[in-house]
């Protein structure tokens, strides 16, 4: 995609906004009370709006629907009113009128026209082509180091599957892949009684697929399998030689993961609570293959299947 002139070369402009170096002037901390040399400054965050200037503050909460003509615009003298309590909308119109033209003034300066309520499209990934976030293979062959965030496959929007070589006698265990933290990730490991588990931790809230047996020793391929709905739940299946010995539904699937990357092979985050990180594997893993692919549609005949079986937990 072609940039316009206007935004080719942005690195080597100035940032915009003030300064805040007068704040460290010598004279600045007998100075304290003294008004700030800032007069205007705007805000806009999916259709919510606000302008504060010389003290006045005008702010718009945007309901999803309308348009932004139908927003109510309410006005704060917070010079007075730091809390916003009062709304002076009605008492004075006449400024009101002026602060809501600012904004688009302001708006229309630092480029925030227009203004869309669905930011789908801002926030979710937008991957580089050639980088490692664009493919849909990922293989590993550990020992390795951790991967951060933005080398590693994004799982968190997507449906995925994972398939671990690994050797192992009855007693090795261990994690085999983790991403994440305690407060927000996954993690695929064999515990101390031999069985696989994959433990989904959303926000604290555990869905912990474990196979009926325990992993059998020798040379074998595990895996987990993860079918997500798009802004839905997800269903978890855990194999062992490729046959499925445990599944489960997952009510919540966060779009993303907490920022700290994959570690294969050990969990140093400790994102389950059923052992001591690092829980390092003791047996072998000799490759890990992660496919990625697009969540399903709400109306996919799986994803409501899944939505009814999630209703009856």
């Amino acid at each position: 995609i072609e940039l316009p002139s206007s935004v080719k070369g942005v690195a080597q402009q100035p940032i915009e906004g003030l300064s805040l170096a007068y704040s460290f002037a010598p004279a600045a901390a007998d100075s304290a009370a003294a008004p700030t040399p800032k007069k205007t400054q705007y805000f806009e965050m999916r259709g919510h709006r606000a302008i504060w200037a010389d003290g006045w503050k005008a702010v718009s909460f945007h309901h999803p629907g309308n348009t932004l003509d139908d927003d109510v615009w309410e006005l704060y003298h917070l010079d007075a009113d730091f809390s916003e309590c009062h709304d002076l909308a009605e008492a004075d119109p006449e400024r009101l009128h002026r602060m809501i033209e600012l904004f688009w003034i302001e708006a229309g300066r630092y480029g925030v026209l227009p203004i869309e309520e669905d930011r789908a499209n801002l926030f979710a990934g937008h991957f580089t082509p050639g980088t490692p976030s664009a493919r849909h293979r990922f293989t590993y062959y550990p020992p390795i180091d951790r991967i951060p965030p933005d080398g590693a496959p994004a799982l968190g929007t997507r449906s995925w599957t994972m398939r671990f070589d690994v050797e192992r006698n009855t007693h090795d265990v261990g994690a085999l892949i983790s991403y994440g933290t305690v407060n927000n990730g996954l993690v695929v490991y064999i515990d101390h009684h031999g069985h696989l588990v994959y433990d989904h931790n959303c926000f604290t809230k555990h869905t912990v697929v474990r196979s009926a047996d325990p992993v059998p020793a020798g040379v074998v391929e595990l895996g987990v399998n993860q079918h997500r709905v798009k802004g839905g739940p997800a269903k978890a299946e855990v194999l062992v030689n490729g046959k499925i010995v445990g599944e489960h539904i997952i009510p919540v699937v966060p779009s993303m993961i907490s920022p700290v990357g994959i570690d294969i092979g050990r969990n140093l985050s400790g994102v389950s609570d059923a052992y001591e990180p690092p829980f390092t594997f003791t047996g072998r893993i000799a490759m890990v293959v992660i496919d990625t692919m697009p969540g399903m549609s709400p109306k996919d005949e799986f994803a409501l299947t899944m939505a009814a079986a999630l209703a009856t937990q």
